[in-house]
């Protein structure tokens, strides 16, 4: 039979009520920093299992937070996954993964609050909804997290012009979007130093995607000297179709990512990168989101954190 929160008291001589509020952590009646660690070890000893429905029953609350994102197997996102699991499991609270959707997954799912990555436009949200959007692209709607790609991306176009680069290209799917840093750094350095805008259009963001427009790029007879690639993986893919083409990084071309992911230290070579500061938003969305939701009532929080440039060997 399954243990239970009688059977820890029993062991630890004390009541069912003071186990529930040790094992829980939530009480407005805290138990004792002595008294907590016996319970814990003996649930540990008798090879306890909460029963999370039950929990969600008692109290109301389930301690399941929900991350949306938009693409499952981008690494960046799966990154930030990662961290956010982490963080939360130092709480107590579990952290669901689910692919985004036009309607809200609380009212699906029982989870406590959503956070949600690089979507701006959030729908049917407001300020007191236990929703807090973290990224590049977020809602002014709800409590917030931006990270600042332009800084990062001005950092990088300033190297690359210093370095004596003057055809250089733009690779992304969003070319024409001046909601994206990246675009904005890119059009502002080129235009300021009277050179030509060279945008590569993505259909889409992923390593074949920067492979196949580069290609193409090439082969219409096009000679950029440098690149600045929408995320990592475009990069990656970038690496390729200049190989094929038989130029050298960056002897030929140099090249930039974007999203700082660790791996890419060890591609030849080591991929220069804006980076950006994954520990910092996760710690401080995980933070705005557990205050919406002990007090839904508390003003707008709002926070800005810069990315940048960092300086490897494609560059």
């Amino acid at each position: 039979m399954p243990v239970t929160v009688r059977d820890i008291a029993k062991r630890v001589n004390v009541s069912h009520t003071m186990v529930s509020r040790a094992l829980s952590g939530t009480s407005k009646f805290p138990v004792s920093a002595e008294k907590r660690q016996l319970i814990l070890d003996a649930a540990k000893e008798l090879g306890y299992r909460p029963n999370h429905a039950a929990r969600t029953l008692a109290t109301g609350l389930s301690h399941v937070v929900a991350l949306q994102i938009y693409d499952m197997e981008n690494p960046h996102q799966q990154r930030v996954a990662q961290r956010l699991s982490l963080l939360l499991k130092q709480e107590s609270y579990d952290l669901i993964v689910h692919g985004y959707s036009t309607e809200l997954i609380r009212d699906r799912w029982l989870i406590d609050g959503t956070i949600v990555l690089d979507m701006g436009d959030y729908p049917d949200v407001d300020l007191h909804s236990s929703v807090v959007g973290i990224g590049a692209f977020v809602s002014d709607k709800i409590d917030s997290v931006m990270v600042d790609l332009q800084a990062g991306a001005a950092e990088a176009m300033d190297h690359l012009l210093a370095s004596g680069r003057r055809n250089i290209a733009l690779v992304s799917k969003d070319v024409d979007n001046l909601a994206d840093g990246r675009t904005v750094a890119y059009r502002q350095a080129v235009t300021t130093a009277g050179l030509k805008q060279r945008p590569v259009q993505l259909l889409e963001h992923h390593r074949e995607d920067g492979w196949h427009a580069l290609t193409a790029y090439l082969k219409a007879g096009e000679k950029p000297d440098a690149l600045l690639c929408q995320n990592d993986q475009v990069a990656e893919g970038c690496y390729r179709a200049l190989r094929d083409a038989g130029l050298t990084i960056p002897g030929d071309v140099a090249v930039v990512g974007c999203d700082g992911l660790d791996q890419n230290e060890y591609v030849y070579p080591a991929l220069s990168t804006i980076e950006q500061p994954v520990d910092e938003m996760c710690a401080t969305g995980w933070r705005f989101l557990h205050n919406r939701m002990a007090d839904p009532s508390i003003p707008r929080q709002k926070a800005v954190l810069k990315s940048r440039y960092v300086d490897r060997n494609s560059s």
